[in-house]
């Protein structure tokens, strides 16, 4: 069972590694001296060989697992969220041309304090709207489909954002809109026998069926 408040939450590192080989000369089990220090036996062992063959307590210079974003990488991601805060980390990767992972990616922009956020509410149906739709559904339970078109559209914005951004906590971003931004607006039907589709981009119509 570890302590409450092992030696590497209390004092430095080159004290615990200190006070590591003192216990072990003194005789102490390694597992007592883990449980003591809150490091693993495996640790432990490695301090101790390292003190055996070079008499020091300091740690080797450039030990321990590299760092996978690199002072550069680090940097490069801070100005691209500060320019474009709307950007993934699927596409800072790609940008920036990182090895590491979009997981790492975003890990170190959340340690800034960013989140990414979408500012967009969808209202909630209100109890007369839920009750329209059921009593529709059940209206219609038995009706033939068959000769039934169902139709739909969508708008699709020509435009890098998203909706969503890298939001540092306890600041607020504004992104200057156009009144009619450049966008592909697109209705669609769907039937027993076909599909039928309408795009509209820049005033212009084209009637399409696939």
């Amino acid at each position: 069972m570890k302590r409450k408040c092992p030696w590497k939450d209390t004092y430095t590192e080159e004290d615990v590694r200190k006070k590591i080989v003192e216990n072990y000369e003194e005789a102490m089990e390694i597992e007592e001296i883990a449980d003591r220090s809150g490091y693993n036996e495996k640790s432990v062992n490695r301090i101790i060989l390292n003190f055996k063959g070079k008499k020091t307590f300091k740690r080797n210079k450039g030990a321990g697992r590299p760092k996978k974003l690199t002072s550069s990488d680090k940097i490069a991601i801070s100005n691209c969220i500060r320019s474009k805060p709307w950007i993934s980390c699927d596409k800072i990767k790609k940008k920036l041309n990182i090895s590491a992972s979009s997981q790492t990616v975003r890990r170190f922009i959340k340690s800034k304090s960013y989140s990414y956020k979408k500012s967009s509410v969808k209202p909630k149906l209100k109890n007369d709207e839920q009750e329209k739709r059921f009593d529709w559904a059940l209206e219609y339970r038995n009706l033939d489909f068959s000769n039934v078109i169902f139709a739909d559209e969508c708008s699709i914005w020509m435009r890098e954002w998203n909706g969503k951004m890298w939001i540092k906590k306890g600041q607020e971003h504004y992104i200057e809109s156009e009144a009619h931004p450049p966008k592909v607006h697109i209705w669609g039907a769907i039937g027993e026998q076909e599909v039928i589709a309408l795009f509209k981009k820049n005033f212009r119509s084209v009637n399409a069926n696939f």
